[in-house]
């Protein structure tokens, strides 16, 4: 018997072809690259299952990310109230610390796959620019970032499922990351090339 597949994949396919990673990374998605370096972080820590490590999470572009564009697309209900978006970043870190665990003990975990998307001809992203790609990142943006950290070039047909839902907006989060910090010119312009390679 079929196994059923959650909510979020239901309207979708197994990949066909293995997909460039950083195609889906560069130039729109820079957050799965913040998330890579939170990753790095984890993987530094003494202890990242502290109050301490939360705290330090937070001032990173991590919490960035997370105060900036995590909040206000899914969680909008809690902008505004500062408590309830530390409780529900601290509640991130642990999971986000839990899933990097498991991917060090055991790898890739197929019950799990990345969804991606496809746009409608002509979608603009959320700043406007048409940036056309045959598919682009949707779902799984924390896994993603532990291939891109663990070095991998493709994503595999097995790793991904395709959803039959077309996008009419495209995300743009690299805008709004690279303008909330300060980020290098040499890294912005090597993080954009990555899409050419």
């Amino acid at each position: 018997m079929r196994a059923r597949w959650p909510a979020h994949l239901r309207h979708s396919r197994r990949g066909s072809c293995p997909v460039p990673l950083w195609s889906l990374v560069s130039p729109l998605r820079y957050d799965v690259v913040v998330r890579a370096q939170f990753f790095d972080m984890v993987a530094a820590a003494a202890d990242p299952d502290s109050p301490e490590f939360a705290t330090q999470a937070a001032a990173s572009p991590y919490g960035a990310w997370f105060r900036l564009i995590a909040v206000p697309r899914f969680q909008p209900q809690l902008v505004g109230d500062q408590s309830r978006i530390d409780t529900a970043f601290r509640a991130r870190v642990t999971s986000a610390v839990a899933l990097w665990r498991a991917y060090e003990a055991n790898g890739w975990d197929a019950q799990h796959p990345i969804l991606l998307r496809r746009a409608v001809p002509g979608a603009r992203t959320t700043t406007g620019q048409l940036v056309e790609r045959p598919l682009y990142l949707a779902d799984g943006c924390h896994r993603l970032a532990l291939l891109l950290r663990a070095g991998h070039v493709y994503l595999q047909p097995d790793q991904y499922r395709v959803d039959s839902r077309r996008l009419r907006v495209v995300p743009d989060n690299t805008s709004v990351l690279m303008q909330a910090f300060d980020v290098a010119p040499e890294a912005r312009a090597a993080f954009l090339a990555m899409s050419a390679g």
